[in-house]
């Protein structure tokens, strides 16, 4: 597992391409010969460098002014609706620049060029994986007559090197035991024989069978030593899995054409944060006279919003005031049903307008004291403004 510290020098590393100062990132892919293919290749996919010009540089500058433009027009929009209820002032119409955070991003690109990494070590053991999967047919299991028994000795390569792939995987937690080979026991005959002659069948057996394993054993643990393999799609853990390594170097390749195309995206994100940052300062600037503007209408809007309020509440006060009057008789009512619910309609919308103001007169009270006036009124539009 990729460490902290591992993480940050390659997160600062991808921040620092991110200024778009480089054309390719592959100082982690061996040998000239592979460096200049793939050189070829990223220049056929992704157009060869990971620096932002020309065209690319003016249709970001472009895509950030019509944004800005947008966002302008949003805003207006806002500003200039006196029924948004906002705490209007010209500041509201300025654009803001929020940074994007790219701390995410920058990681995830770390996290791949560490698995590119990983990759070229694997490149490396190619030829040992080779060697590994060819023998993997080798005899290293032998029956041998015991007595009247058959029994017999050695080791399971798939067996053996299943283990060491899952330890190279796992936690230190999770490690399984590695098989190790079956040995002939000497017989009394074997060993008085091995005294007199210096060897016996059986030992030699011994031998030759140790001698498979260790050999197996140093390869398999060599493969696996030094990379780490969770941090990269290569699952080997399987012994015939290793078939795949033929193709270890192209899989390396195209991870790094993918890489790079990723690459490319992040700087063109990071050129479009700076471009968009210059295109809201002027923008601002440019239209300083017109946030004046739309400042006035704004007031303009305002004051005849305030206007409209205080007519309706005028009339409103007017028929409460009338009905509310003691004296008072419908004489100038309809005497047909529709005319009876339109006044009756008219009264309630009256008295709401009224209760939700807090002007509707209080019953019970002196007639004089319960009259809406001009200036409870004024007061009461005003105060909705604040």
């Amino acid at each position: 597992m990729i460490d902290e510290k591992e993480l940050a020098t390659k997160t600062d590393f991808i921040r620092n391409v991110g200024n778009g100062n480089q054309d390719f990132v592959l100082g982690f892919v061996g040998d000239n010969e592979s460096q200049k293919k793939l050189e070829n290749e990223i220049v056929l996919r992704i157009g060869g460098t990971l620096r932002v010009k020309g065209d690319t540089d003016n249709n970001l500058k472009d895509k950030a002014q019509k944004e800005c433009e947008a966002e302008w027009k949003e805003k207006v929009s806002s500003y200039l609706d006196v029924d948004n209820n906002i705490n209007a002032n010209k500041a509201d119409l300025l654009l803001k620049h929020t940074p994007r955070d790219f701390k995410g991003y920058e990681d995830e690109l770390a996290k791949r060029l560490y698995g590119i990494e990983q990759y070229g070590k694997a490149v490396e053991k190619k030829q040992l994986a080779e060697e590994i999967f060819n023998s993997k047919d080798e005899r290293t299991l032998y029956t041998v007559k015991e007595g009247k028994n058959f029994e017999q000795y050695g080791f399971n390569k798939e067996e053996v090197y299943n283990a060491i792939a899952i330890n190279a995987i796992n936690s230190k937690d999770n490690q399984v035991k590695v098989p190790t080979p079956k040995l002939r026991k000497l017989s009394f005959a074997d060993k008085m024989k091995k005294r007199l002659t210096g060897k016996c069948q059986a030992d030699e057996d011994n031998k030759k069978i140790q001698k498979q394993y260790d050999e197996f054993m140093g390869k398999a643990q060599q493969l696996f030593s030094g990379i780490d393999w969770g941090n990269i799609g290569l699952n080997v853990t399987q012994l015939n899995d290793l078939e795949k390594f033929k193709d270890v170097d192209k899989i390396r390749d195209a991870e790094v054409v993918d890489f790079h195309s990723r690459m490319k995206d992040y700087v063109e994100a990071r050129r479009y944060e700076t471009l968009k940052d210059v295109a809201i300062y002027d923008f601002n600037e440019k239209n300083k006279e017109e946030v004046l503007k739309i400042e006035e209408i704004r007031k303009q809007k305002e004051e005849q919003k305030k206007q409209r309020e205080e007519a309706k509440l005028t009339r409103a006060a007017e028929v409460v005031n009338k009905i509310s009057d003691g004296q008072f008789r419908d004489v100038d009512v309809a005497k047909d049903d529709a005319g009876k619910t339109e006044e009756a309609k008219q009264r309630y919308y009256a008295r709401k307008i009224l209760k939700d103001r807090g002007l509707l007169p209080q019953t019970g009270k002196p007639v004089v004291k319960r009259e809406v006036s001009k200036d409870m009124i004024r007061q009461s539009v005003q105060g909705g403004r604040s």
